[in-house]
Parts: structure tokens; sequence; C-alpha cells
């Protein structure tokens, strides 16, 4: 009877009537191997690519394509197995036929899961050695594609045993098609709902929170509590040609699943068939898990809805309304009866509590969220996000092999170690202080400012902008937040990252690369202008390369964080490595740009001899001012004034910095622009630094706001008389004759 019941006369004993599952899987690995295959060679001859190319394309279909497109075609088989197999445990007829046979449960078990690899592995293999033919028809065929092959098989076949074994387990622990679907959905989306539930959360009762980025608990649900994200990692992880973590994890989660989904089944009582759910403690331990996020849930959607004082209400209302709603509807689906909707109150209380204490943890903020900072002896490296900063800077580069380098571009990747600002050995104590000094004062920043905006209230007040930090440990896990910091705290911090860090390495660096790769030299002339310089002089730059780098290896801290006058944008081609996503028909060496702006201070003075060659302005003193015209903001534009003065133009220029750039070390006045007017009638902008404000431009200013605030005070009086804020007034006023005849 064993011998029989695994025998190729078996399975198509039972596979009677059900042949157009394997039919079915045949077709999709049919279009998910040879089709693909087909299709992309025939593309790939047809733009160009050249034979070393088209290897390089085929070989990374091996490991990237095949990936996606078999993979695929594996879940949809998982999925139509599992039930194929199992899907009769939801009746009781089909239960007691099936149960009442002389064969072992644990032998009718591994029978259906054997039918179902039958019907998965012979169509994967035969379409697998059919594109393996036709690649190697069209000169493509090697050892290395015979082991890729056989390592996408060992991938496919772990992604279809752990979508099968988790379609199994819940067809075994549920009693109805509604329960199985609901249950399934919970193992696929309850770790990525959980995770956007926290980061919810913690953007709303959070300060310092960092949503751009995924870490700690939230990654750990989002990646690692889903199976399609453990799948989706894995498949991330093997095309940088790493994964062999993620492969064990997927293999143990596979076998615990088997596991699992075993003694479910070997244990299933036969009367269950109908029932929601089989046994108690797993639809206690649903319901757990079902109530608490909903409460949570309701809580933050009403708390989100009012504009007033009254969102602590209302937020309270809704997790009361979340916890109780959600509570009654999982004991009516278990029960299949609406009455039970307040049934097991005890329970209730319990799972309220929980919701109670939760969202208490977030409301007093009882782990210091916003003010905490690792212990100094703890921390490994701090990345800060530079481009929230200033432009003084570039995009990271490595050197991946000798020649060939990797360049960074999307400015999100700030978090690389390559951009880390920590020097070589322990963080600093000016920089430690300075993170700490900032951590404390989030708290009353984010209920002085609003969220996102660089915001300016009264004349004294500080000018705030968001930047993001990573502190990285020395155990390797990584902390992200997002700080407000005003114009001081951020000059304080660039002095300190460039005295005890590496900040003076980071901008030296995209000056070691050497002049071989540098295309362009774009100068940003005092005067807004761009102009290309010393194009036809390659030696100039040379010379200006070395003065940069003299000027600032010479220069101090302070300088650093000083006015620039103007700026220097180097833009450089270097030898890539070979990309699919950037390879270009017919290319054989492949180019990365990298791209560096460095601001030239009045300090740099080999720097600016040599930019004196050009001709161009690199002051405002080079450029002679015929008219000024600035204007003042509030909420609309208040007021313009010009002056031609040569006494206020100056004043003007010693408090100007050039516009384009962003300078956050410098408190620039917001409410007001400077656009200056050359002998030559051109025309540019400029800022006016606060602390240098020209008397006649704060007192332009002040009659501004308190136009605005008049307006403000008149738009409030209309309100009160009358429209739709309240009761309109109606006053008649006699005439002047008729209080003279009384």
């Amino acid at each position: 009877m064993k011998s029989k019941i695994c025998s190729s006369k078996y399975v198509k004993t039972v596979s009677k009537g059900k042949g157009w599952i394997p039919a079915f899987l045949t077709l999709g690995f049919l279009l998910a191997f040879p089709v693909v295959s087909l299709l992309m060679i025939g593309n790939w001859r047809g733009s160009g690519y050249t034979p070393e190319q088209m290897e390089f394309l085929y070989e990374n279909l091996w490991k990237d394509g095949f990936l996606l497109t078999g993979g695929f075609v594996a879940v949809l088989a998982a999925v139509l197995n599992g039930i194929n197999g199992f899907i009769y445990l939801y009746s009781k007829r089909q239960t007691d036929f099936y149960h009442s046979l002389p064969v072992k449960r644990s032998r009718m078990f591994w029978n259906r899961i054997y039918t179902g690899l039958v019907y998965y592995l012979v169509p994967y293999v035969i379409m697998v050695f059919l594109a393996i033919c036709i690649g190697a028809a069209r000169g493509f065929f090697s050892l290395k594609l015979m082991g890729a092959a056989i390592v996408l098989f060992g991938i496919h076949l772990i992604i279809y045993l752990l979508i099968y074994f988790s379609m199994v387990l819940i067809l075994c622990i549920t009693g109805n098609l509604l329960m199985g679907i609901f249950c399934m959905g919970m193992i696929y989306c309850y770790g990525p709902g959980l995770s956007l539930l926290l980061g919810s959360y913690r953007y709303g009762f959070y300060e310092t929170y960092y949503m751009e980025k995924n870490y700690g608990l939230i990654r750990f649900l989002r990646e690692y509590i889903s199976p399609a994200g453990l799948i989706n990692q894995f498949a991330e992880a093997y095309q940088k040609g790493e994964g062999t973590g993620n492969f064990m994890i997927l293999f143990l989660l596979t076998a615990f699943l088997a596991f699992l989904s075993y003694l479910a089944y070997l244990k299933r009582p036969s009367e269950s068939a109908g029932s929601p759910m089989v046994y108690r403690g797993a639809a206690f331990i649903v319901k757990i898990m079902v109530v608490i996020p909903c409460g949570l849930g309701a809580g933050y959607f009403f708390y989100l809805i009012p504009i007033s004082s009254m969102k602590t209400f209302w937020w309270i209302f809704g997790l009361i309304l979340g916890t109780v709603l959600s509570h009654g509807f999982m004991e009516t689906a278990y029960q299949m009866d609406f009455h039970c909707f307040f049934k097991k109150k005890i329970q209730l209380l319990a799972a309220g509590l929980i919701v109670a204490a939760c969202a208490m943890v977030y409301e007093i903020d009882l782990f210091h969220y916003d003010s905490y900072v690792p212990q100094k002896e703890k921390l490994a490296s701090v990345s800060v996000d530079m481009n929230m900063f200033s432009n003084n800077m570039g995009t990271y580069i490595k050197e991946v092999e000798d020649g060939i380098y990797q360049v960074g571009m999307d400015p999100a990747d700030w978090d690389l170690k390559e951009y880390s600002v920590s020097g070589k050995k322990e963080i600093g104590d000016k920089t430690y202080d300075a993170f700490c000094s900032i951590a404390e004062k989030q708290k009353e920043r984010g209920k002085k400012y609003e969220k996102g905006d660089h915001i300016v209230e009264g004349a004294n007040s500080d000018i705030v902008f968001k930047t993001g930090v990573m502190y990285k440990l020395k155990s390797g896990k990584k902390i992200y937040r997002n700080y407000r910091i005003n114009a001081i705290e951020c000059q304080e911090l660039i002095q300190c990252l460039y005295e005890e860090e590496n900040l003076k390495d980071t901008v030296l660096d995209m000056l070691d690369l050497g002049e071989e790769y540098l295309d362009e030299m774009y100068f940003n002339a005092a005067d807004g202008r761009g102009y290309m310089i010393f194009q036809e002089q390659k030696e100039k730059w040379t010379e200006l390369l070395e003065a940069l780098k003299k000027d600032i290896e010479d220069a101090g801290a302070e300088s650093f964080a000083g006015i620039p006058c103007c700026s220097i944008q180097l833009t450089y081609s270097l030898p890539g490595i070979m990309d699919v996503s950037t390879l270009v028909p017919g290319e054989e060496n492949r180019k990365e740009y990298a791209y560096s702006t460095i601001n030239i201070l009045p300090e740099y003075t080999h720097t600016l001899a040599v930019l004196e060659e050009t001709g161009y302005p690199i002051t405002l003193d080079d450029i002679t001012v015929k008219k000024a015209t600035v204007q003042y903001y509030g909420k609309e534009k208040e007021k313009t004034a010009v002056y031609e003065k040569a006494e206020e133009l100056q004043k003007l220029k010693d408090a100007a910095v050039p516009a384009g750039g962003f300078y956050s070390w410098l408190e620039c006045e917001e409410d007001v622009s400077v656009i200056f007017q050359t002998e030559q009638g051109y025309e540019f902008y400029v800022q006016l630094l606060k602390d240098k404000l020209p008397d006649f431009v704060q007192k332009g200013k002040e009659t501004a706001d308190e136009t605005e605030k008049r307006k403000e005070s008149e738009e409030e009086k209309v309100s009160m008389i009358g429209g739709a804020d309240g009761p309109t007034s109606i006053i008649i006023k006699p005439r002047e004759e008729d209080q003279t005849d009384e």
C-alpha cells in the first residue's frame, strides 16, 4: 500500500478529472521560460547590442528575468495545488468520505503533497530544459549558466513550498471559505499593515520620526513577517549576488509551516468542517491580532479628522469605537450569530486595556523617542543628510574595482556608509554634544512649529528646517531621526563636523579624482550667471583644483561656515561597472557621471586669484549696481521699494548673499527679496542677512507687517459683524438734521 500510494499509477488515478492543473501550469511555464527567452534574445539583436553585451544580458536573464516570471507561475502553482489538495476539508460530506478510508491521515497528507509536487515539477523541468536549449542554439551556453539554472530551480522550489504550506495551514485551521480568505490575507498583509499603523502613530505623535526610511521594528514587520516580504527581500539580495542568509530564513520558515500544517491536519476534528475556526487557541490569537490594531487604527483615523483642541477627545472616541466594533464583528463571525456581538466581555475589556496602554505609550512618549540619542560609546558612525545643509556637497563615489567606479545619484541615499560624516575614530565630544542639544529641543519646537515648513514667528524667532540623521551603532543597528535645526545650530554642527569629523575630507574627495575624468567646470558668478570656464585651457583646471585644495586645507572651521561669494560646479565622467538598467546598445565602456558643487569663500585667496583671470564678477564688489528693488512679502506681496542712492546700495550689497544656493547656516530674511540691476541693465536676485539688514529695509518690513496685521484685524471685524460666522447686525444712523431738530 505504501509503495502504491506514491506510484505514477496512483497519481494518474487521483488526477482523473484534474488534468487541467498540470496542463495550465505547463502553459504558464512555457510562457515564463522558452517564450520569454525567444522574445528577449530577438529584442537584443534588433536593438544592436554587441555579442558581449548580449551574453551579459542573457546571464542576467537567468538571474533576474526568469526569477520573476518563473516565480509568478510557481506562486500560482502553489495556490492551485494547495486548494486542489485540501479544499475538501471545508465540506462535511467529503471530509467524512476521505477520513473513512482505510488510509492513515499522515499517509494521505504526504500523498497530496507529493501529487502537488509532481504537477509542479514535471512542466517546470521540461520548460527550463527547453529554455536552455534555445539559449544554446543562439550561442549562449556554459557551465555557469547551467549552475544558474540549478540555483534558480532551488529558489523557485522553496518559493513554491512556502506559499503551498501557508495555503495548507490556513485550510487546516479554518472551516469555511470566508474565514480562510480572511486568514490568508492576514498572513500576507498583517505585517505590512501593522508597520503602516506604527509608522502613522510615530508620524502623528513623534516630532523626530523619519518616515522616508524603514528601520527597526517597522522594517522587520514590513519585510520579514509576511512571506511575500521575505520572498521580495531574498529576490533583491539574490540579484545583488547575495541572499544566502535570506534563503536560510525562507527554508526554516517553510519547514516550520510544513510542520504546523502536518500537525493541524492530523489533529483536525472531522466534525469541524463548516465552522469558522477549528482550534480555539488559533481563534483567540487571530481575534487579538485583529482587535488591537483595529482599535488603534480607528483612533488614529478620528485623531486626524478634527483640526482643533478636540483631537484628543475624538482620538479616545475612535479607540473605544474601533475596539468594540472589531471585537464584536470577530465574535459574531466565530459564533455565526449576531446576538454574540457583546459576548466574552472579559476579553473585550482586556483588549481595551491593551489598546489604551499602547496609545498612552505614544501620547506621553514613554520611551523618550524624540529626545533619544544613543550613548557615545555605542556609536559606530553618524550620517547627516547634507543635501539639506547646503549645496557644498556632491554625489558619493566608490571605486569598486581598479579604475571602475560606482556613483550614487539619488539624494535619498545620504545614509550610505560613503556619506558618513564620522571620523575614522569615535565621534567627537563636541559633535555628540551638538546632537544631544538639538534632540532635547525637538519636543518644544514641535509644539511651536507646524510640520514640514520653514516657519518664522516674530522678528526674533528662529528659521527652522528639517534634516535627517542616522546613528549607526557598533552592533550594526541603525536609528533614524528627523531634526528641526535652526541656523545657529547648523553653523555649530558644521564646525564640529569640520573640526572633529571627516566633512573636510568629503569635500576634498571630489577634487582628488584627477583631471582626466573632469568633463566640465561651471562657474556660478556673483551676478547669478553661470559660465563654462577654461574649456580650452585644461592646464587652468589643474591650477584651479590645486588652488581649491590648498584653500580648503588652510581654511578653518569658522570660514567653512562663512558667507560664500560664488561657487564652482564640477562634472566628472568615470568608467562605470556594466549595469543592465543603463546598458546602451553598442557602447563598449559605460560612463558614470558625478557632480560636485564647491562654495568659494572670500578666504580662498588662491582660488580667487585664478578665477580673476576669467574676467567674470567674483564678488558683489566687482559689480556696479545701478538700482535695487526690494520686495516685502507677507501673505501677499504688500510693498515694493526702489533704491538708487550709492549709500543705500552699498548697505544692501554688504547684507547680500548670492541667491540660488541653500545656505542653511546663514539666517537670511525670508520676507524680503532684492533685485539688483547693473549698469548694463542685467537683473539678478540676492538674499539679505538678518543681522546685517539695513535700517530702511527693516522699516519697510515693519510697515508691511503692520499693513498685514491691519488687514487681518479688519477681516476679523467684518467676520464679527456679519456673515456665516455670526448674526448680522444692522445699525441705522440718524441724519444730522434730525438730531438738530430734536
